[in-house]
């Protein structure tokens, strides 16, 4: 039985996907389909709130194991196993598990009857391929996937979403092959206008604090520093994203902490240098790989071009590829 915090969540999820149907005739499919509802629910509590994917990807596997659903609602678990397999380390063995499903999954998908839940599912697992393909470095495909998943999208809030991260894809991989400059603005510009409609589309949901004052802020203040850019927002933008850490949970602690090093440098903060180095301590690889850039910069304003070249040399290999060629980009500017 998995249990967390004393809260028995297979037996809880079992006995609510019970109630599996659609609600309602309205298009923004996320809020009437009972198996997303409940699983954004344990998601929410689970990841969100306790930090552990692991336990999340188990659950939906126990739930799916213990009751027979229909197939739509058997795939949407399948879904939930995904998304929380793919929130791991994706070492070799994982990478395999992760692409594994999400092939068995196009499979079965593909066989649904056309309707509603079919395309939710089609949109849910093109958002989460884009999500492994931009972690795993592959940005152009990953934008392809999160075109995808908008295109599919039967709720406003997915659809913006995707379309915000098509862009966000798109625009890291413009930075690994070096694209010019002027298309790279016009990438941050449709970044910028996604964000308004996110916001928008947004407000008053339950993704609000998540998506809206959360991932969006994030990634606009990684574009920034992916750019070398200053932005008006962008000290709203960290007091968005550190007053959504703390209403997400533990899970969002190390996102916090990183915006904050990222705050201080842009704020030239005597501290910045620790913070900054810091983030190699608890970040991700992303996390890491942009603390690096950060640090790399301030060397060579300091005239310290070798200790910037030897910081590039510790950056993280995966999906990081568009960081580290910035980095070796600027230094040689500098030679």
């Amino acid at each position: 039985m998995l249990t967390i915090n004393g809260k028995k969540l297979v037996d809880l999820g079992s006995r609510l996907m019970q109630l599996d149907i659609l609600v309602s005739d309205s298009k923004d499919l996320q809020n009437v389909w009972m198996a997303d509802v409940i699983l954004a629910s344990l998601e929410k509590f689970v990841i969100g709130k306790n930090n552990n994917p692991r336990a999340y990807a188990k659950m939906c596997r126990e739930i799916l194991e213990k009751s027979k659903f229909p197939e739509e609602t058997a795939i949407f678990l399948k879904l939930g196993i995904l998304n929380g397999e793919r929130r791991l380390p994706l070492n070799l063995a994982r990478k395999k598990l992760v692409f594994g499903i999400m092939g068995d999954l196009d499979s079965a998908i593909s066989s649904l009857p056309e309707g509603r839940k079919k395309a939710r599912c089609k949109s849910f697992l093109e958002y989460q391929r884009g999500v492994v393909l931009l972690e795993s470095g592959d940005f152009s495909h990953a934008a392809v996937a999160h075109a995808r998943a908008a295109e599919e999208a039967s709720d406003l809030p997915g659809k913006a979403i995707s379309l915000f991260m098509e862009e966000l894809c798109q625009l890291k991989h413009g930075l690994s092959i070096d694209k010019p400059s002027k298309e790279l603005n016009i990438i941050f510009s449709k970044m910028e206008e996604r964000l308004v409609q996110l916001t928008e589309v947004m407000r008053g949901s339950n993704q609000e604090i998540q998506w809206a004052n959360g991932n969006g802020p994030a990634h606009m203040l990684e574009a920034c520093v992916l750019l070398n850019r200053s932005h008006p927002s962008s000290y709203l933008w960290v007091d968005m994203i550190i007053t959504a850490a703390k209403n997400i949970g533990p899970s969002w602690d190390s996102i916090a902490e990183f915006v904050s090093a990222v705050d201080m440098d842009h704020r030239n903060d005597p501290q910045a240098d620790q913070a900054l180095r810091a983030v190699l301590e608890f970040g991700g690889d992303n996390e890491k790989a942009i603390a690096i850039l950060l640090l790399v910069r301030r060397a060579i304003q300091a005239g310290k071009v070798e200790d910037a070249r030897d910081l590039v040399k510790k950056m993280p290999q995966k999906g990081t590829q568009h960081i580290r060629a910035i980095a070796e980009r600027e230094i040689a500017l500098k030679q």
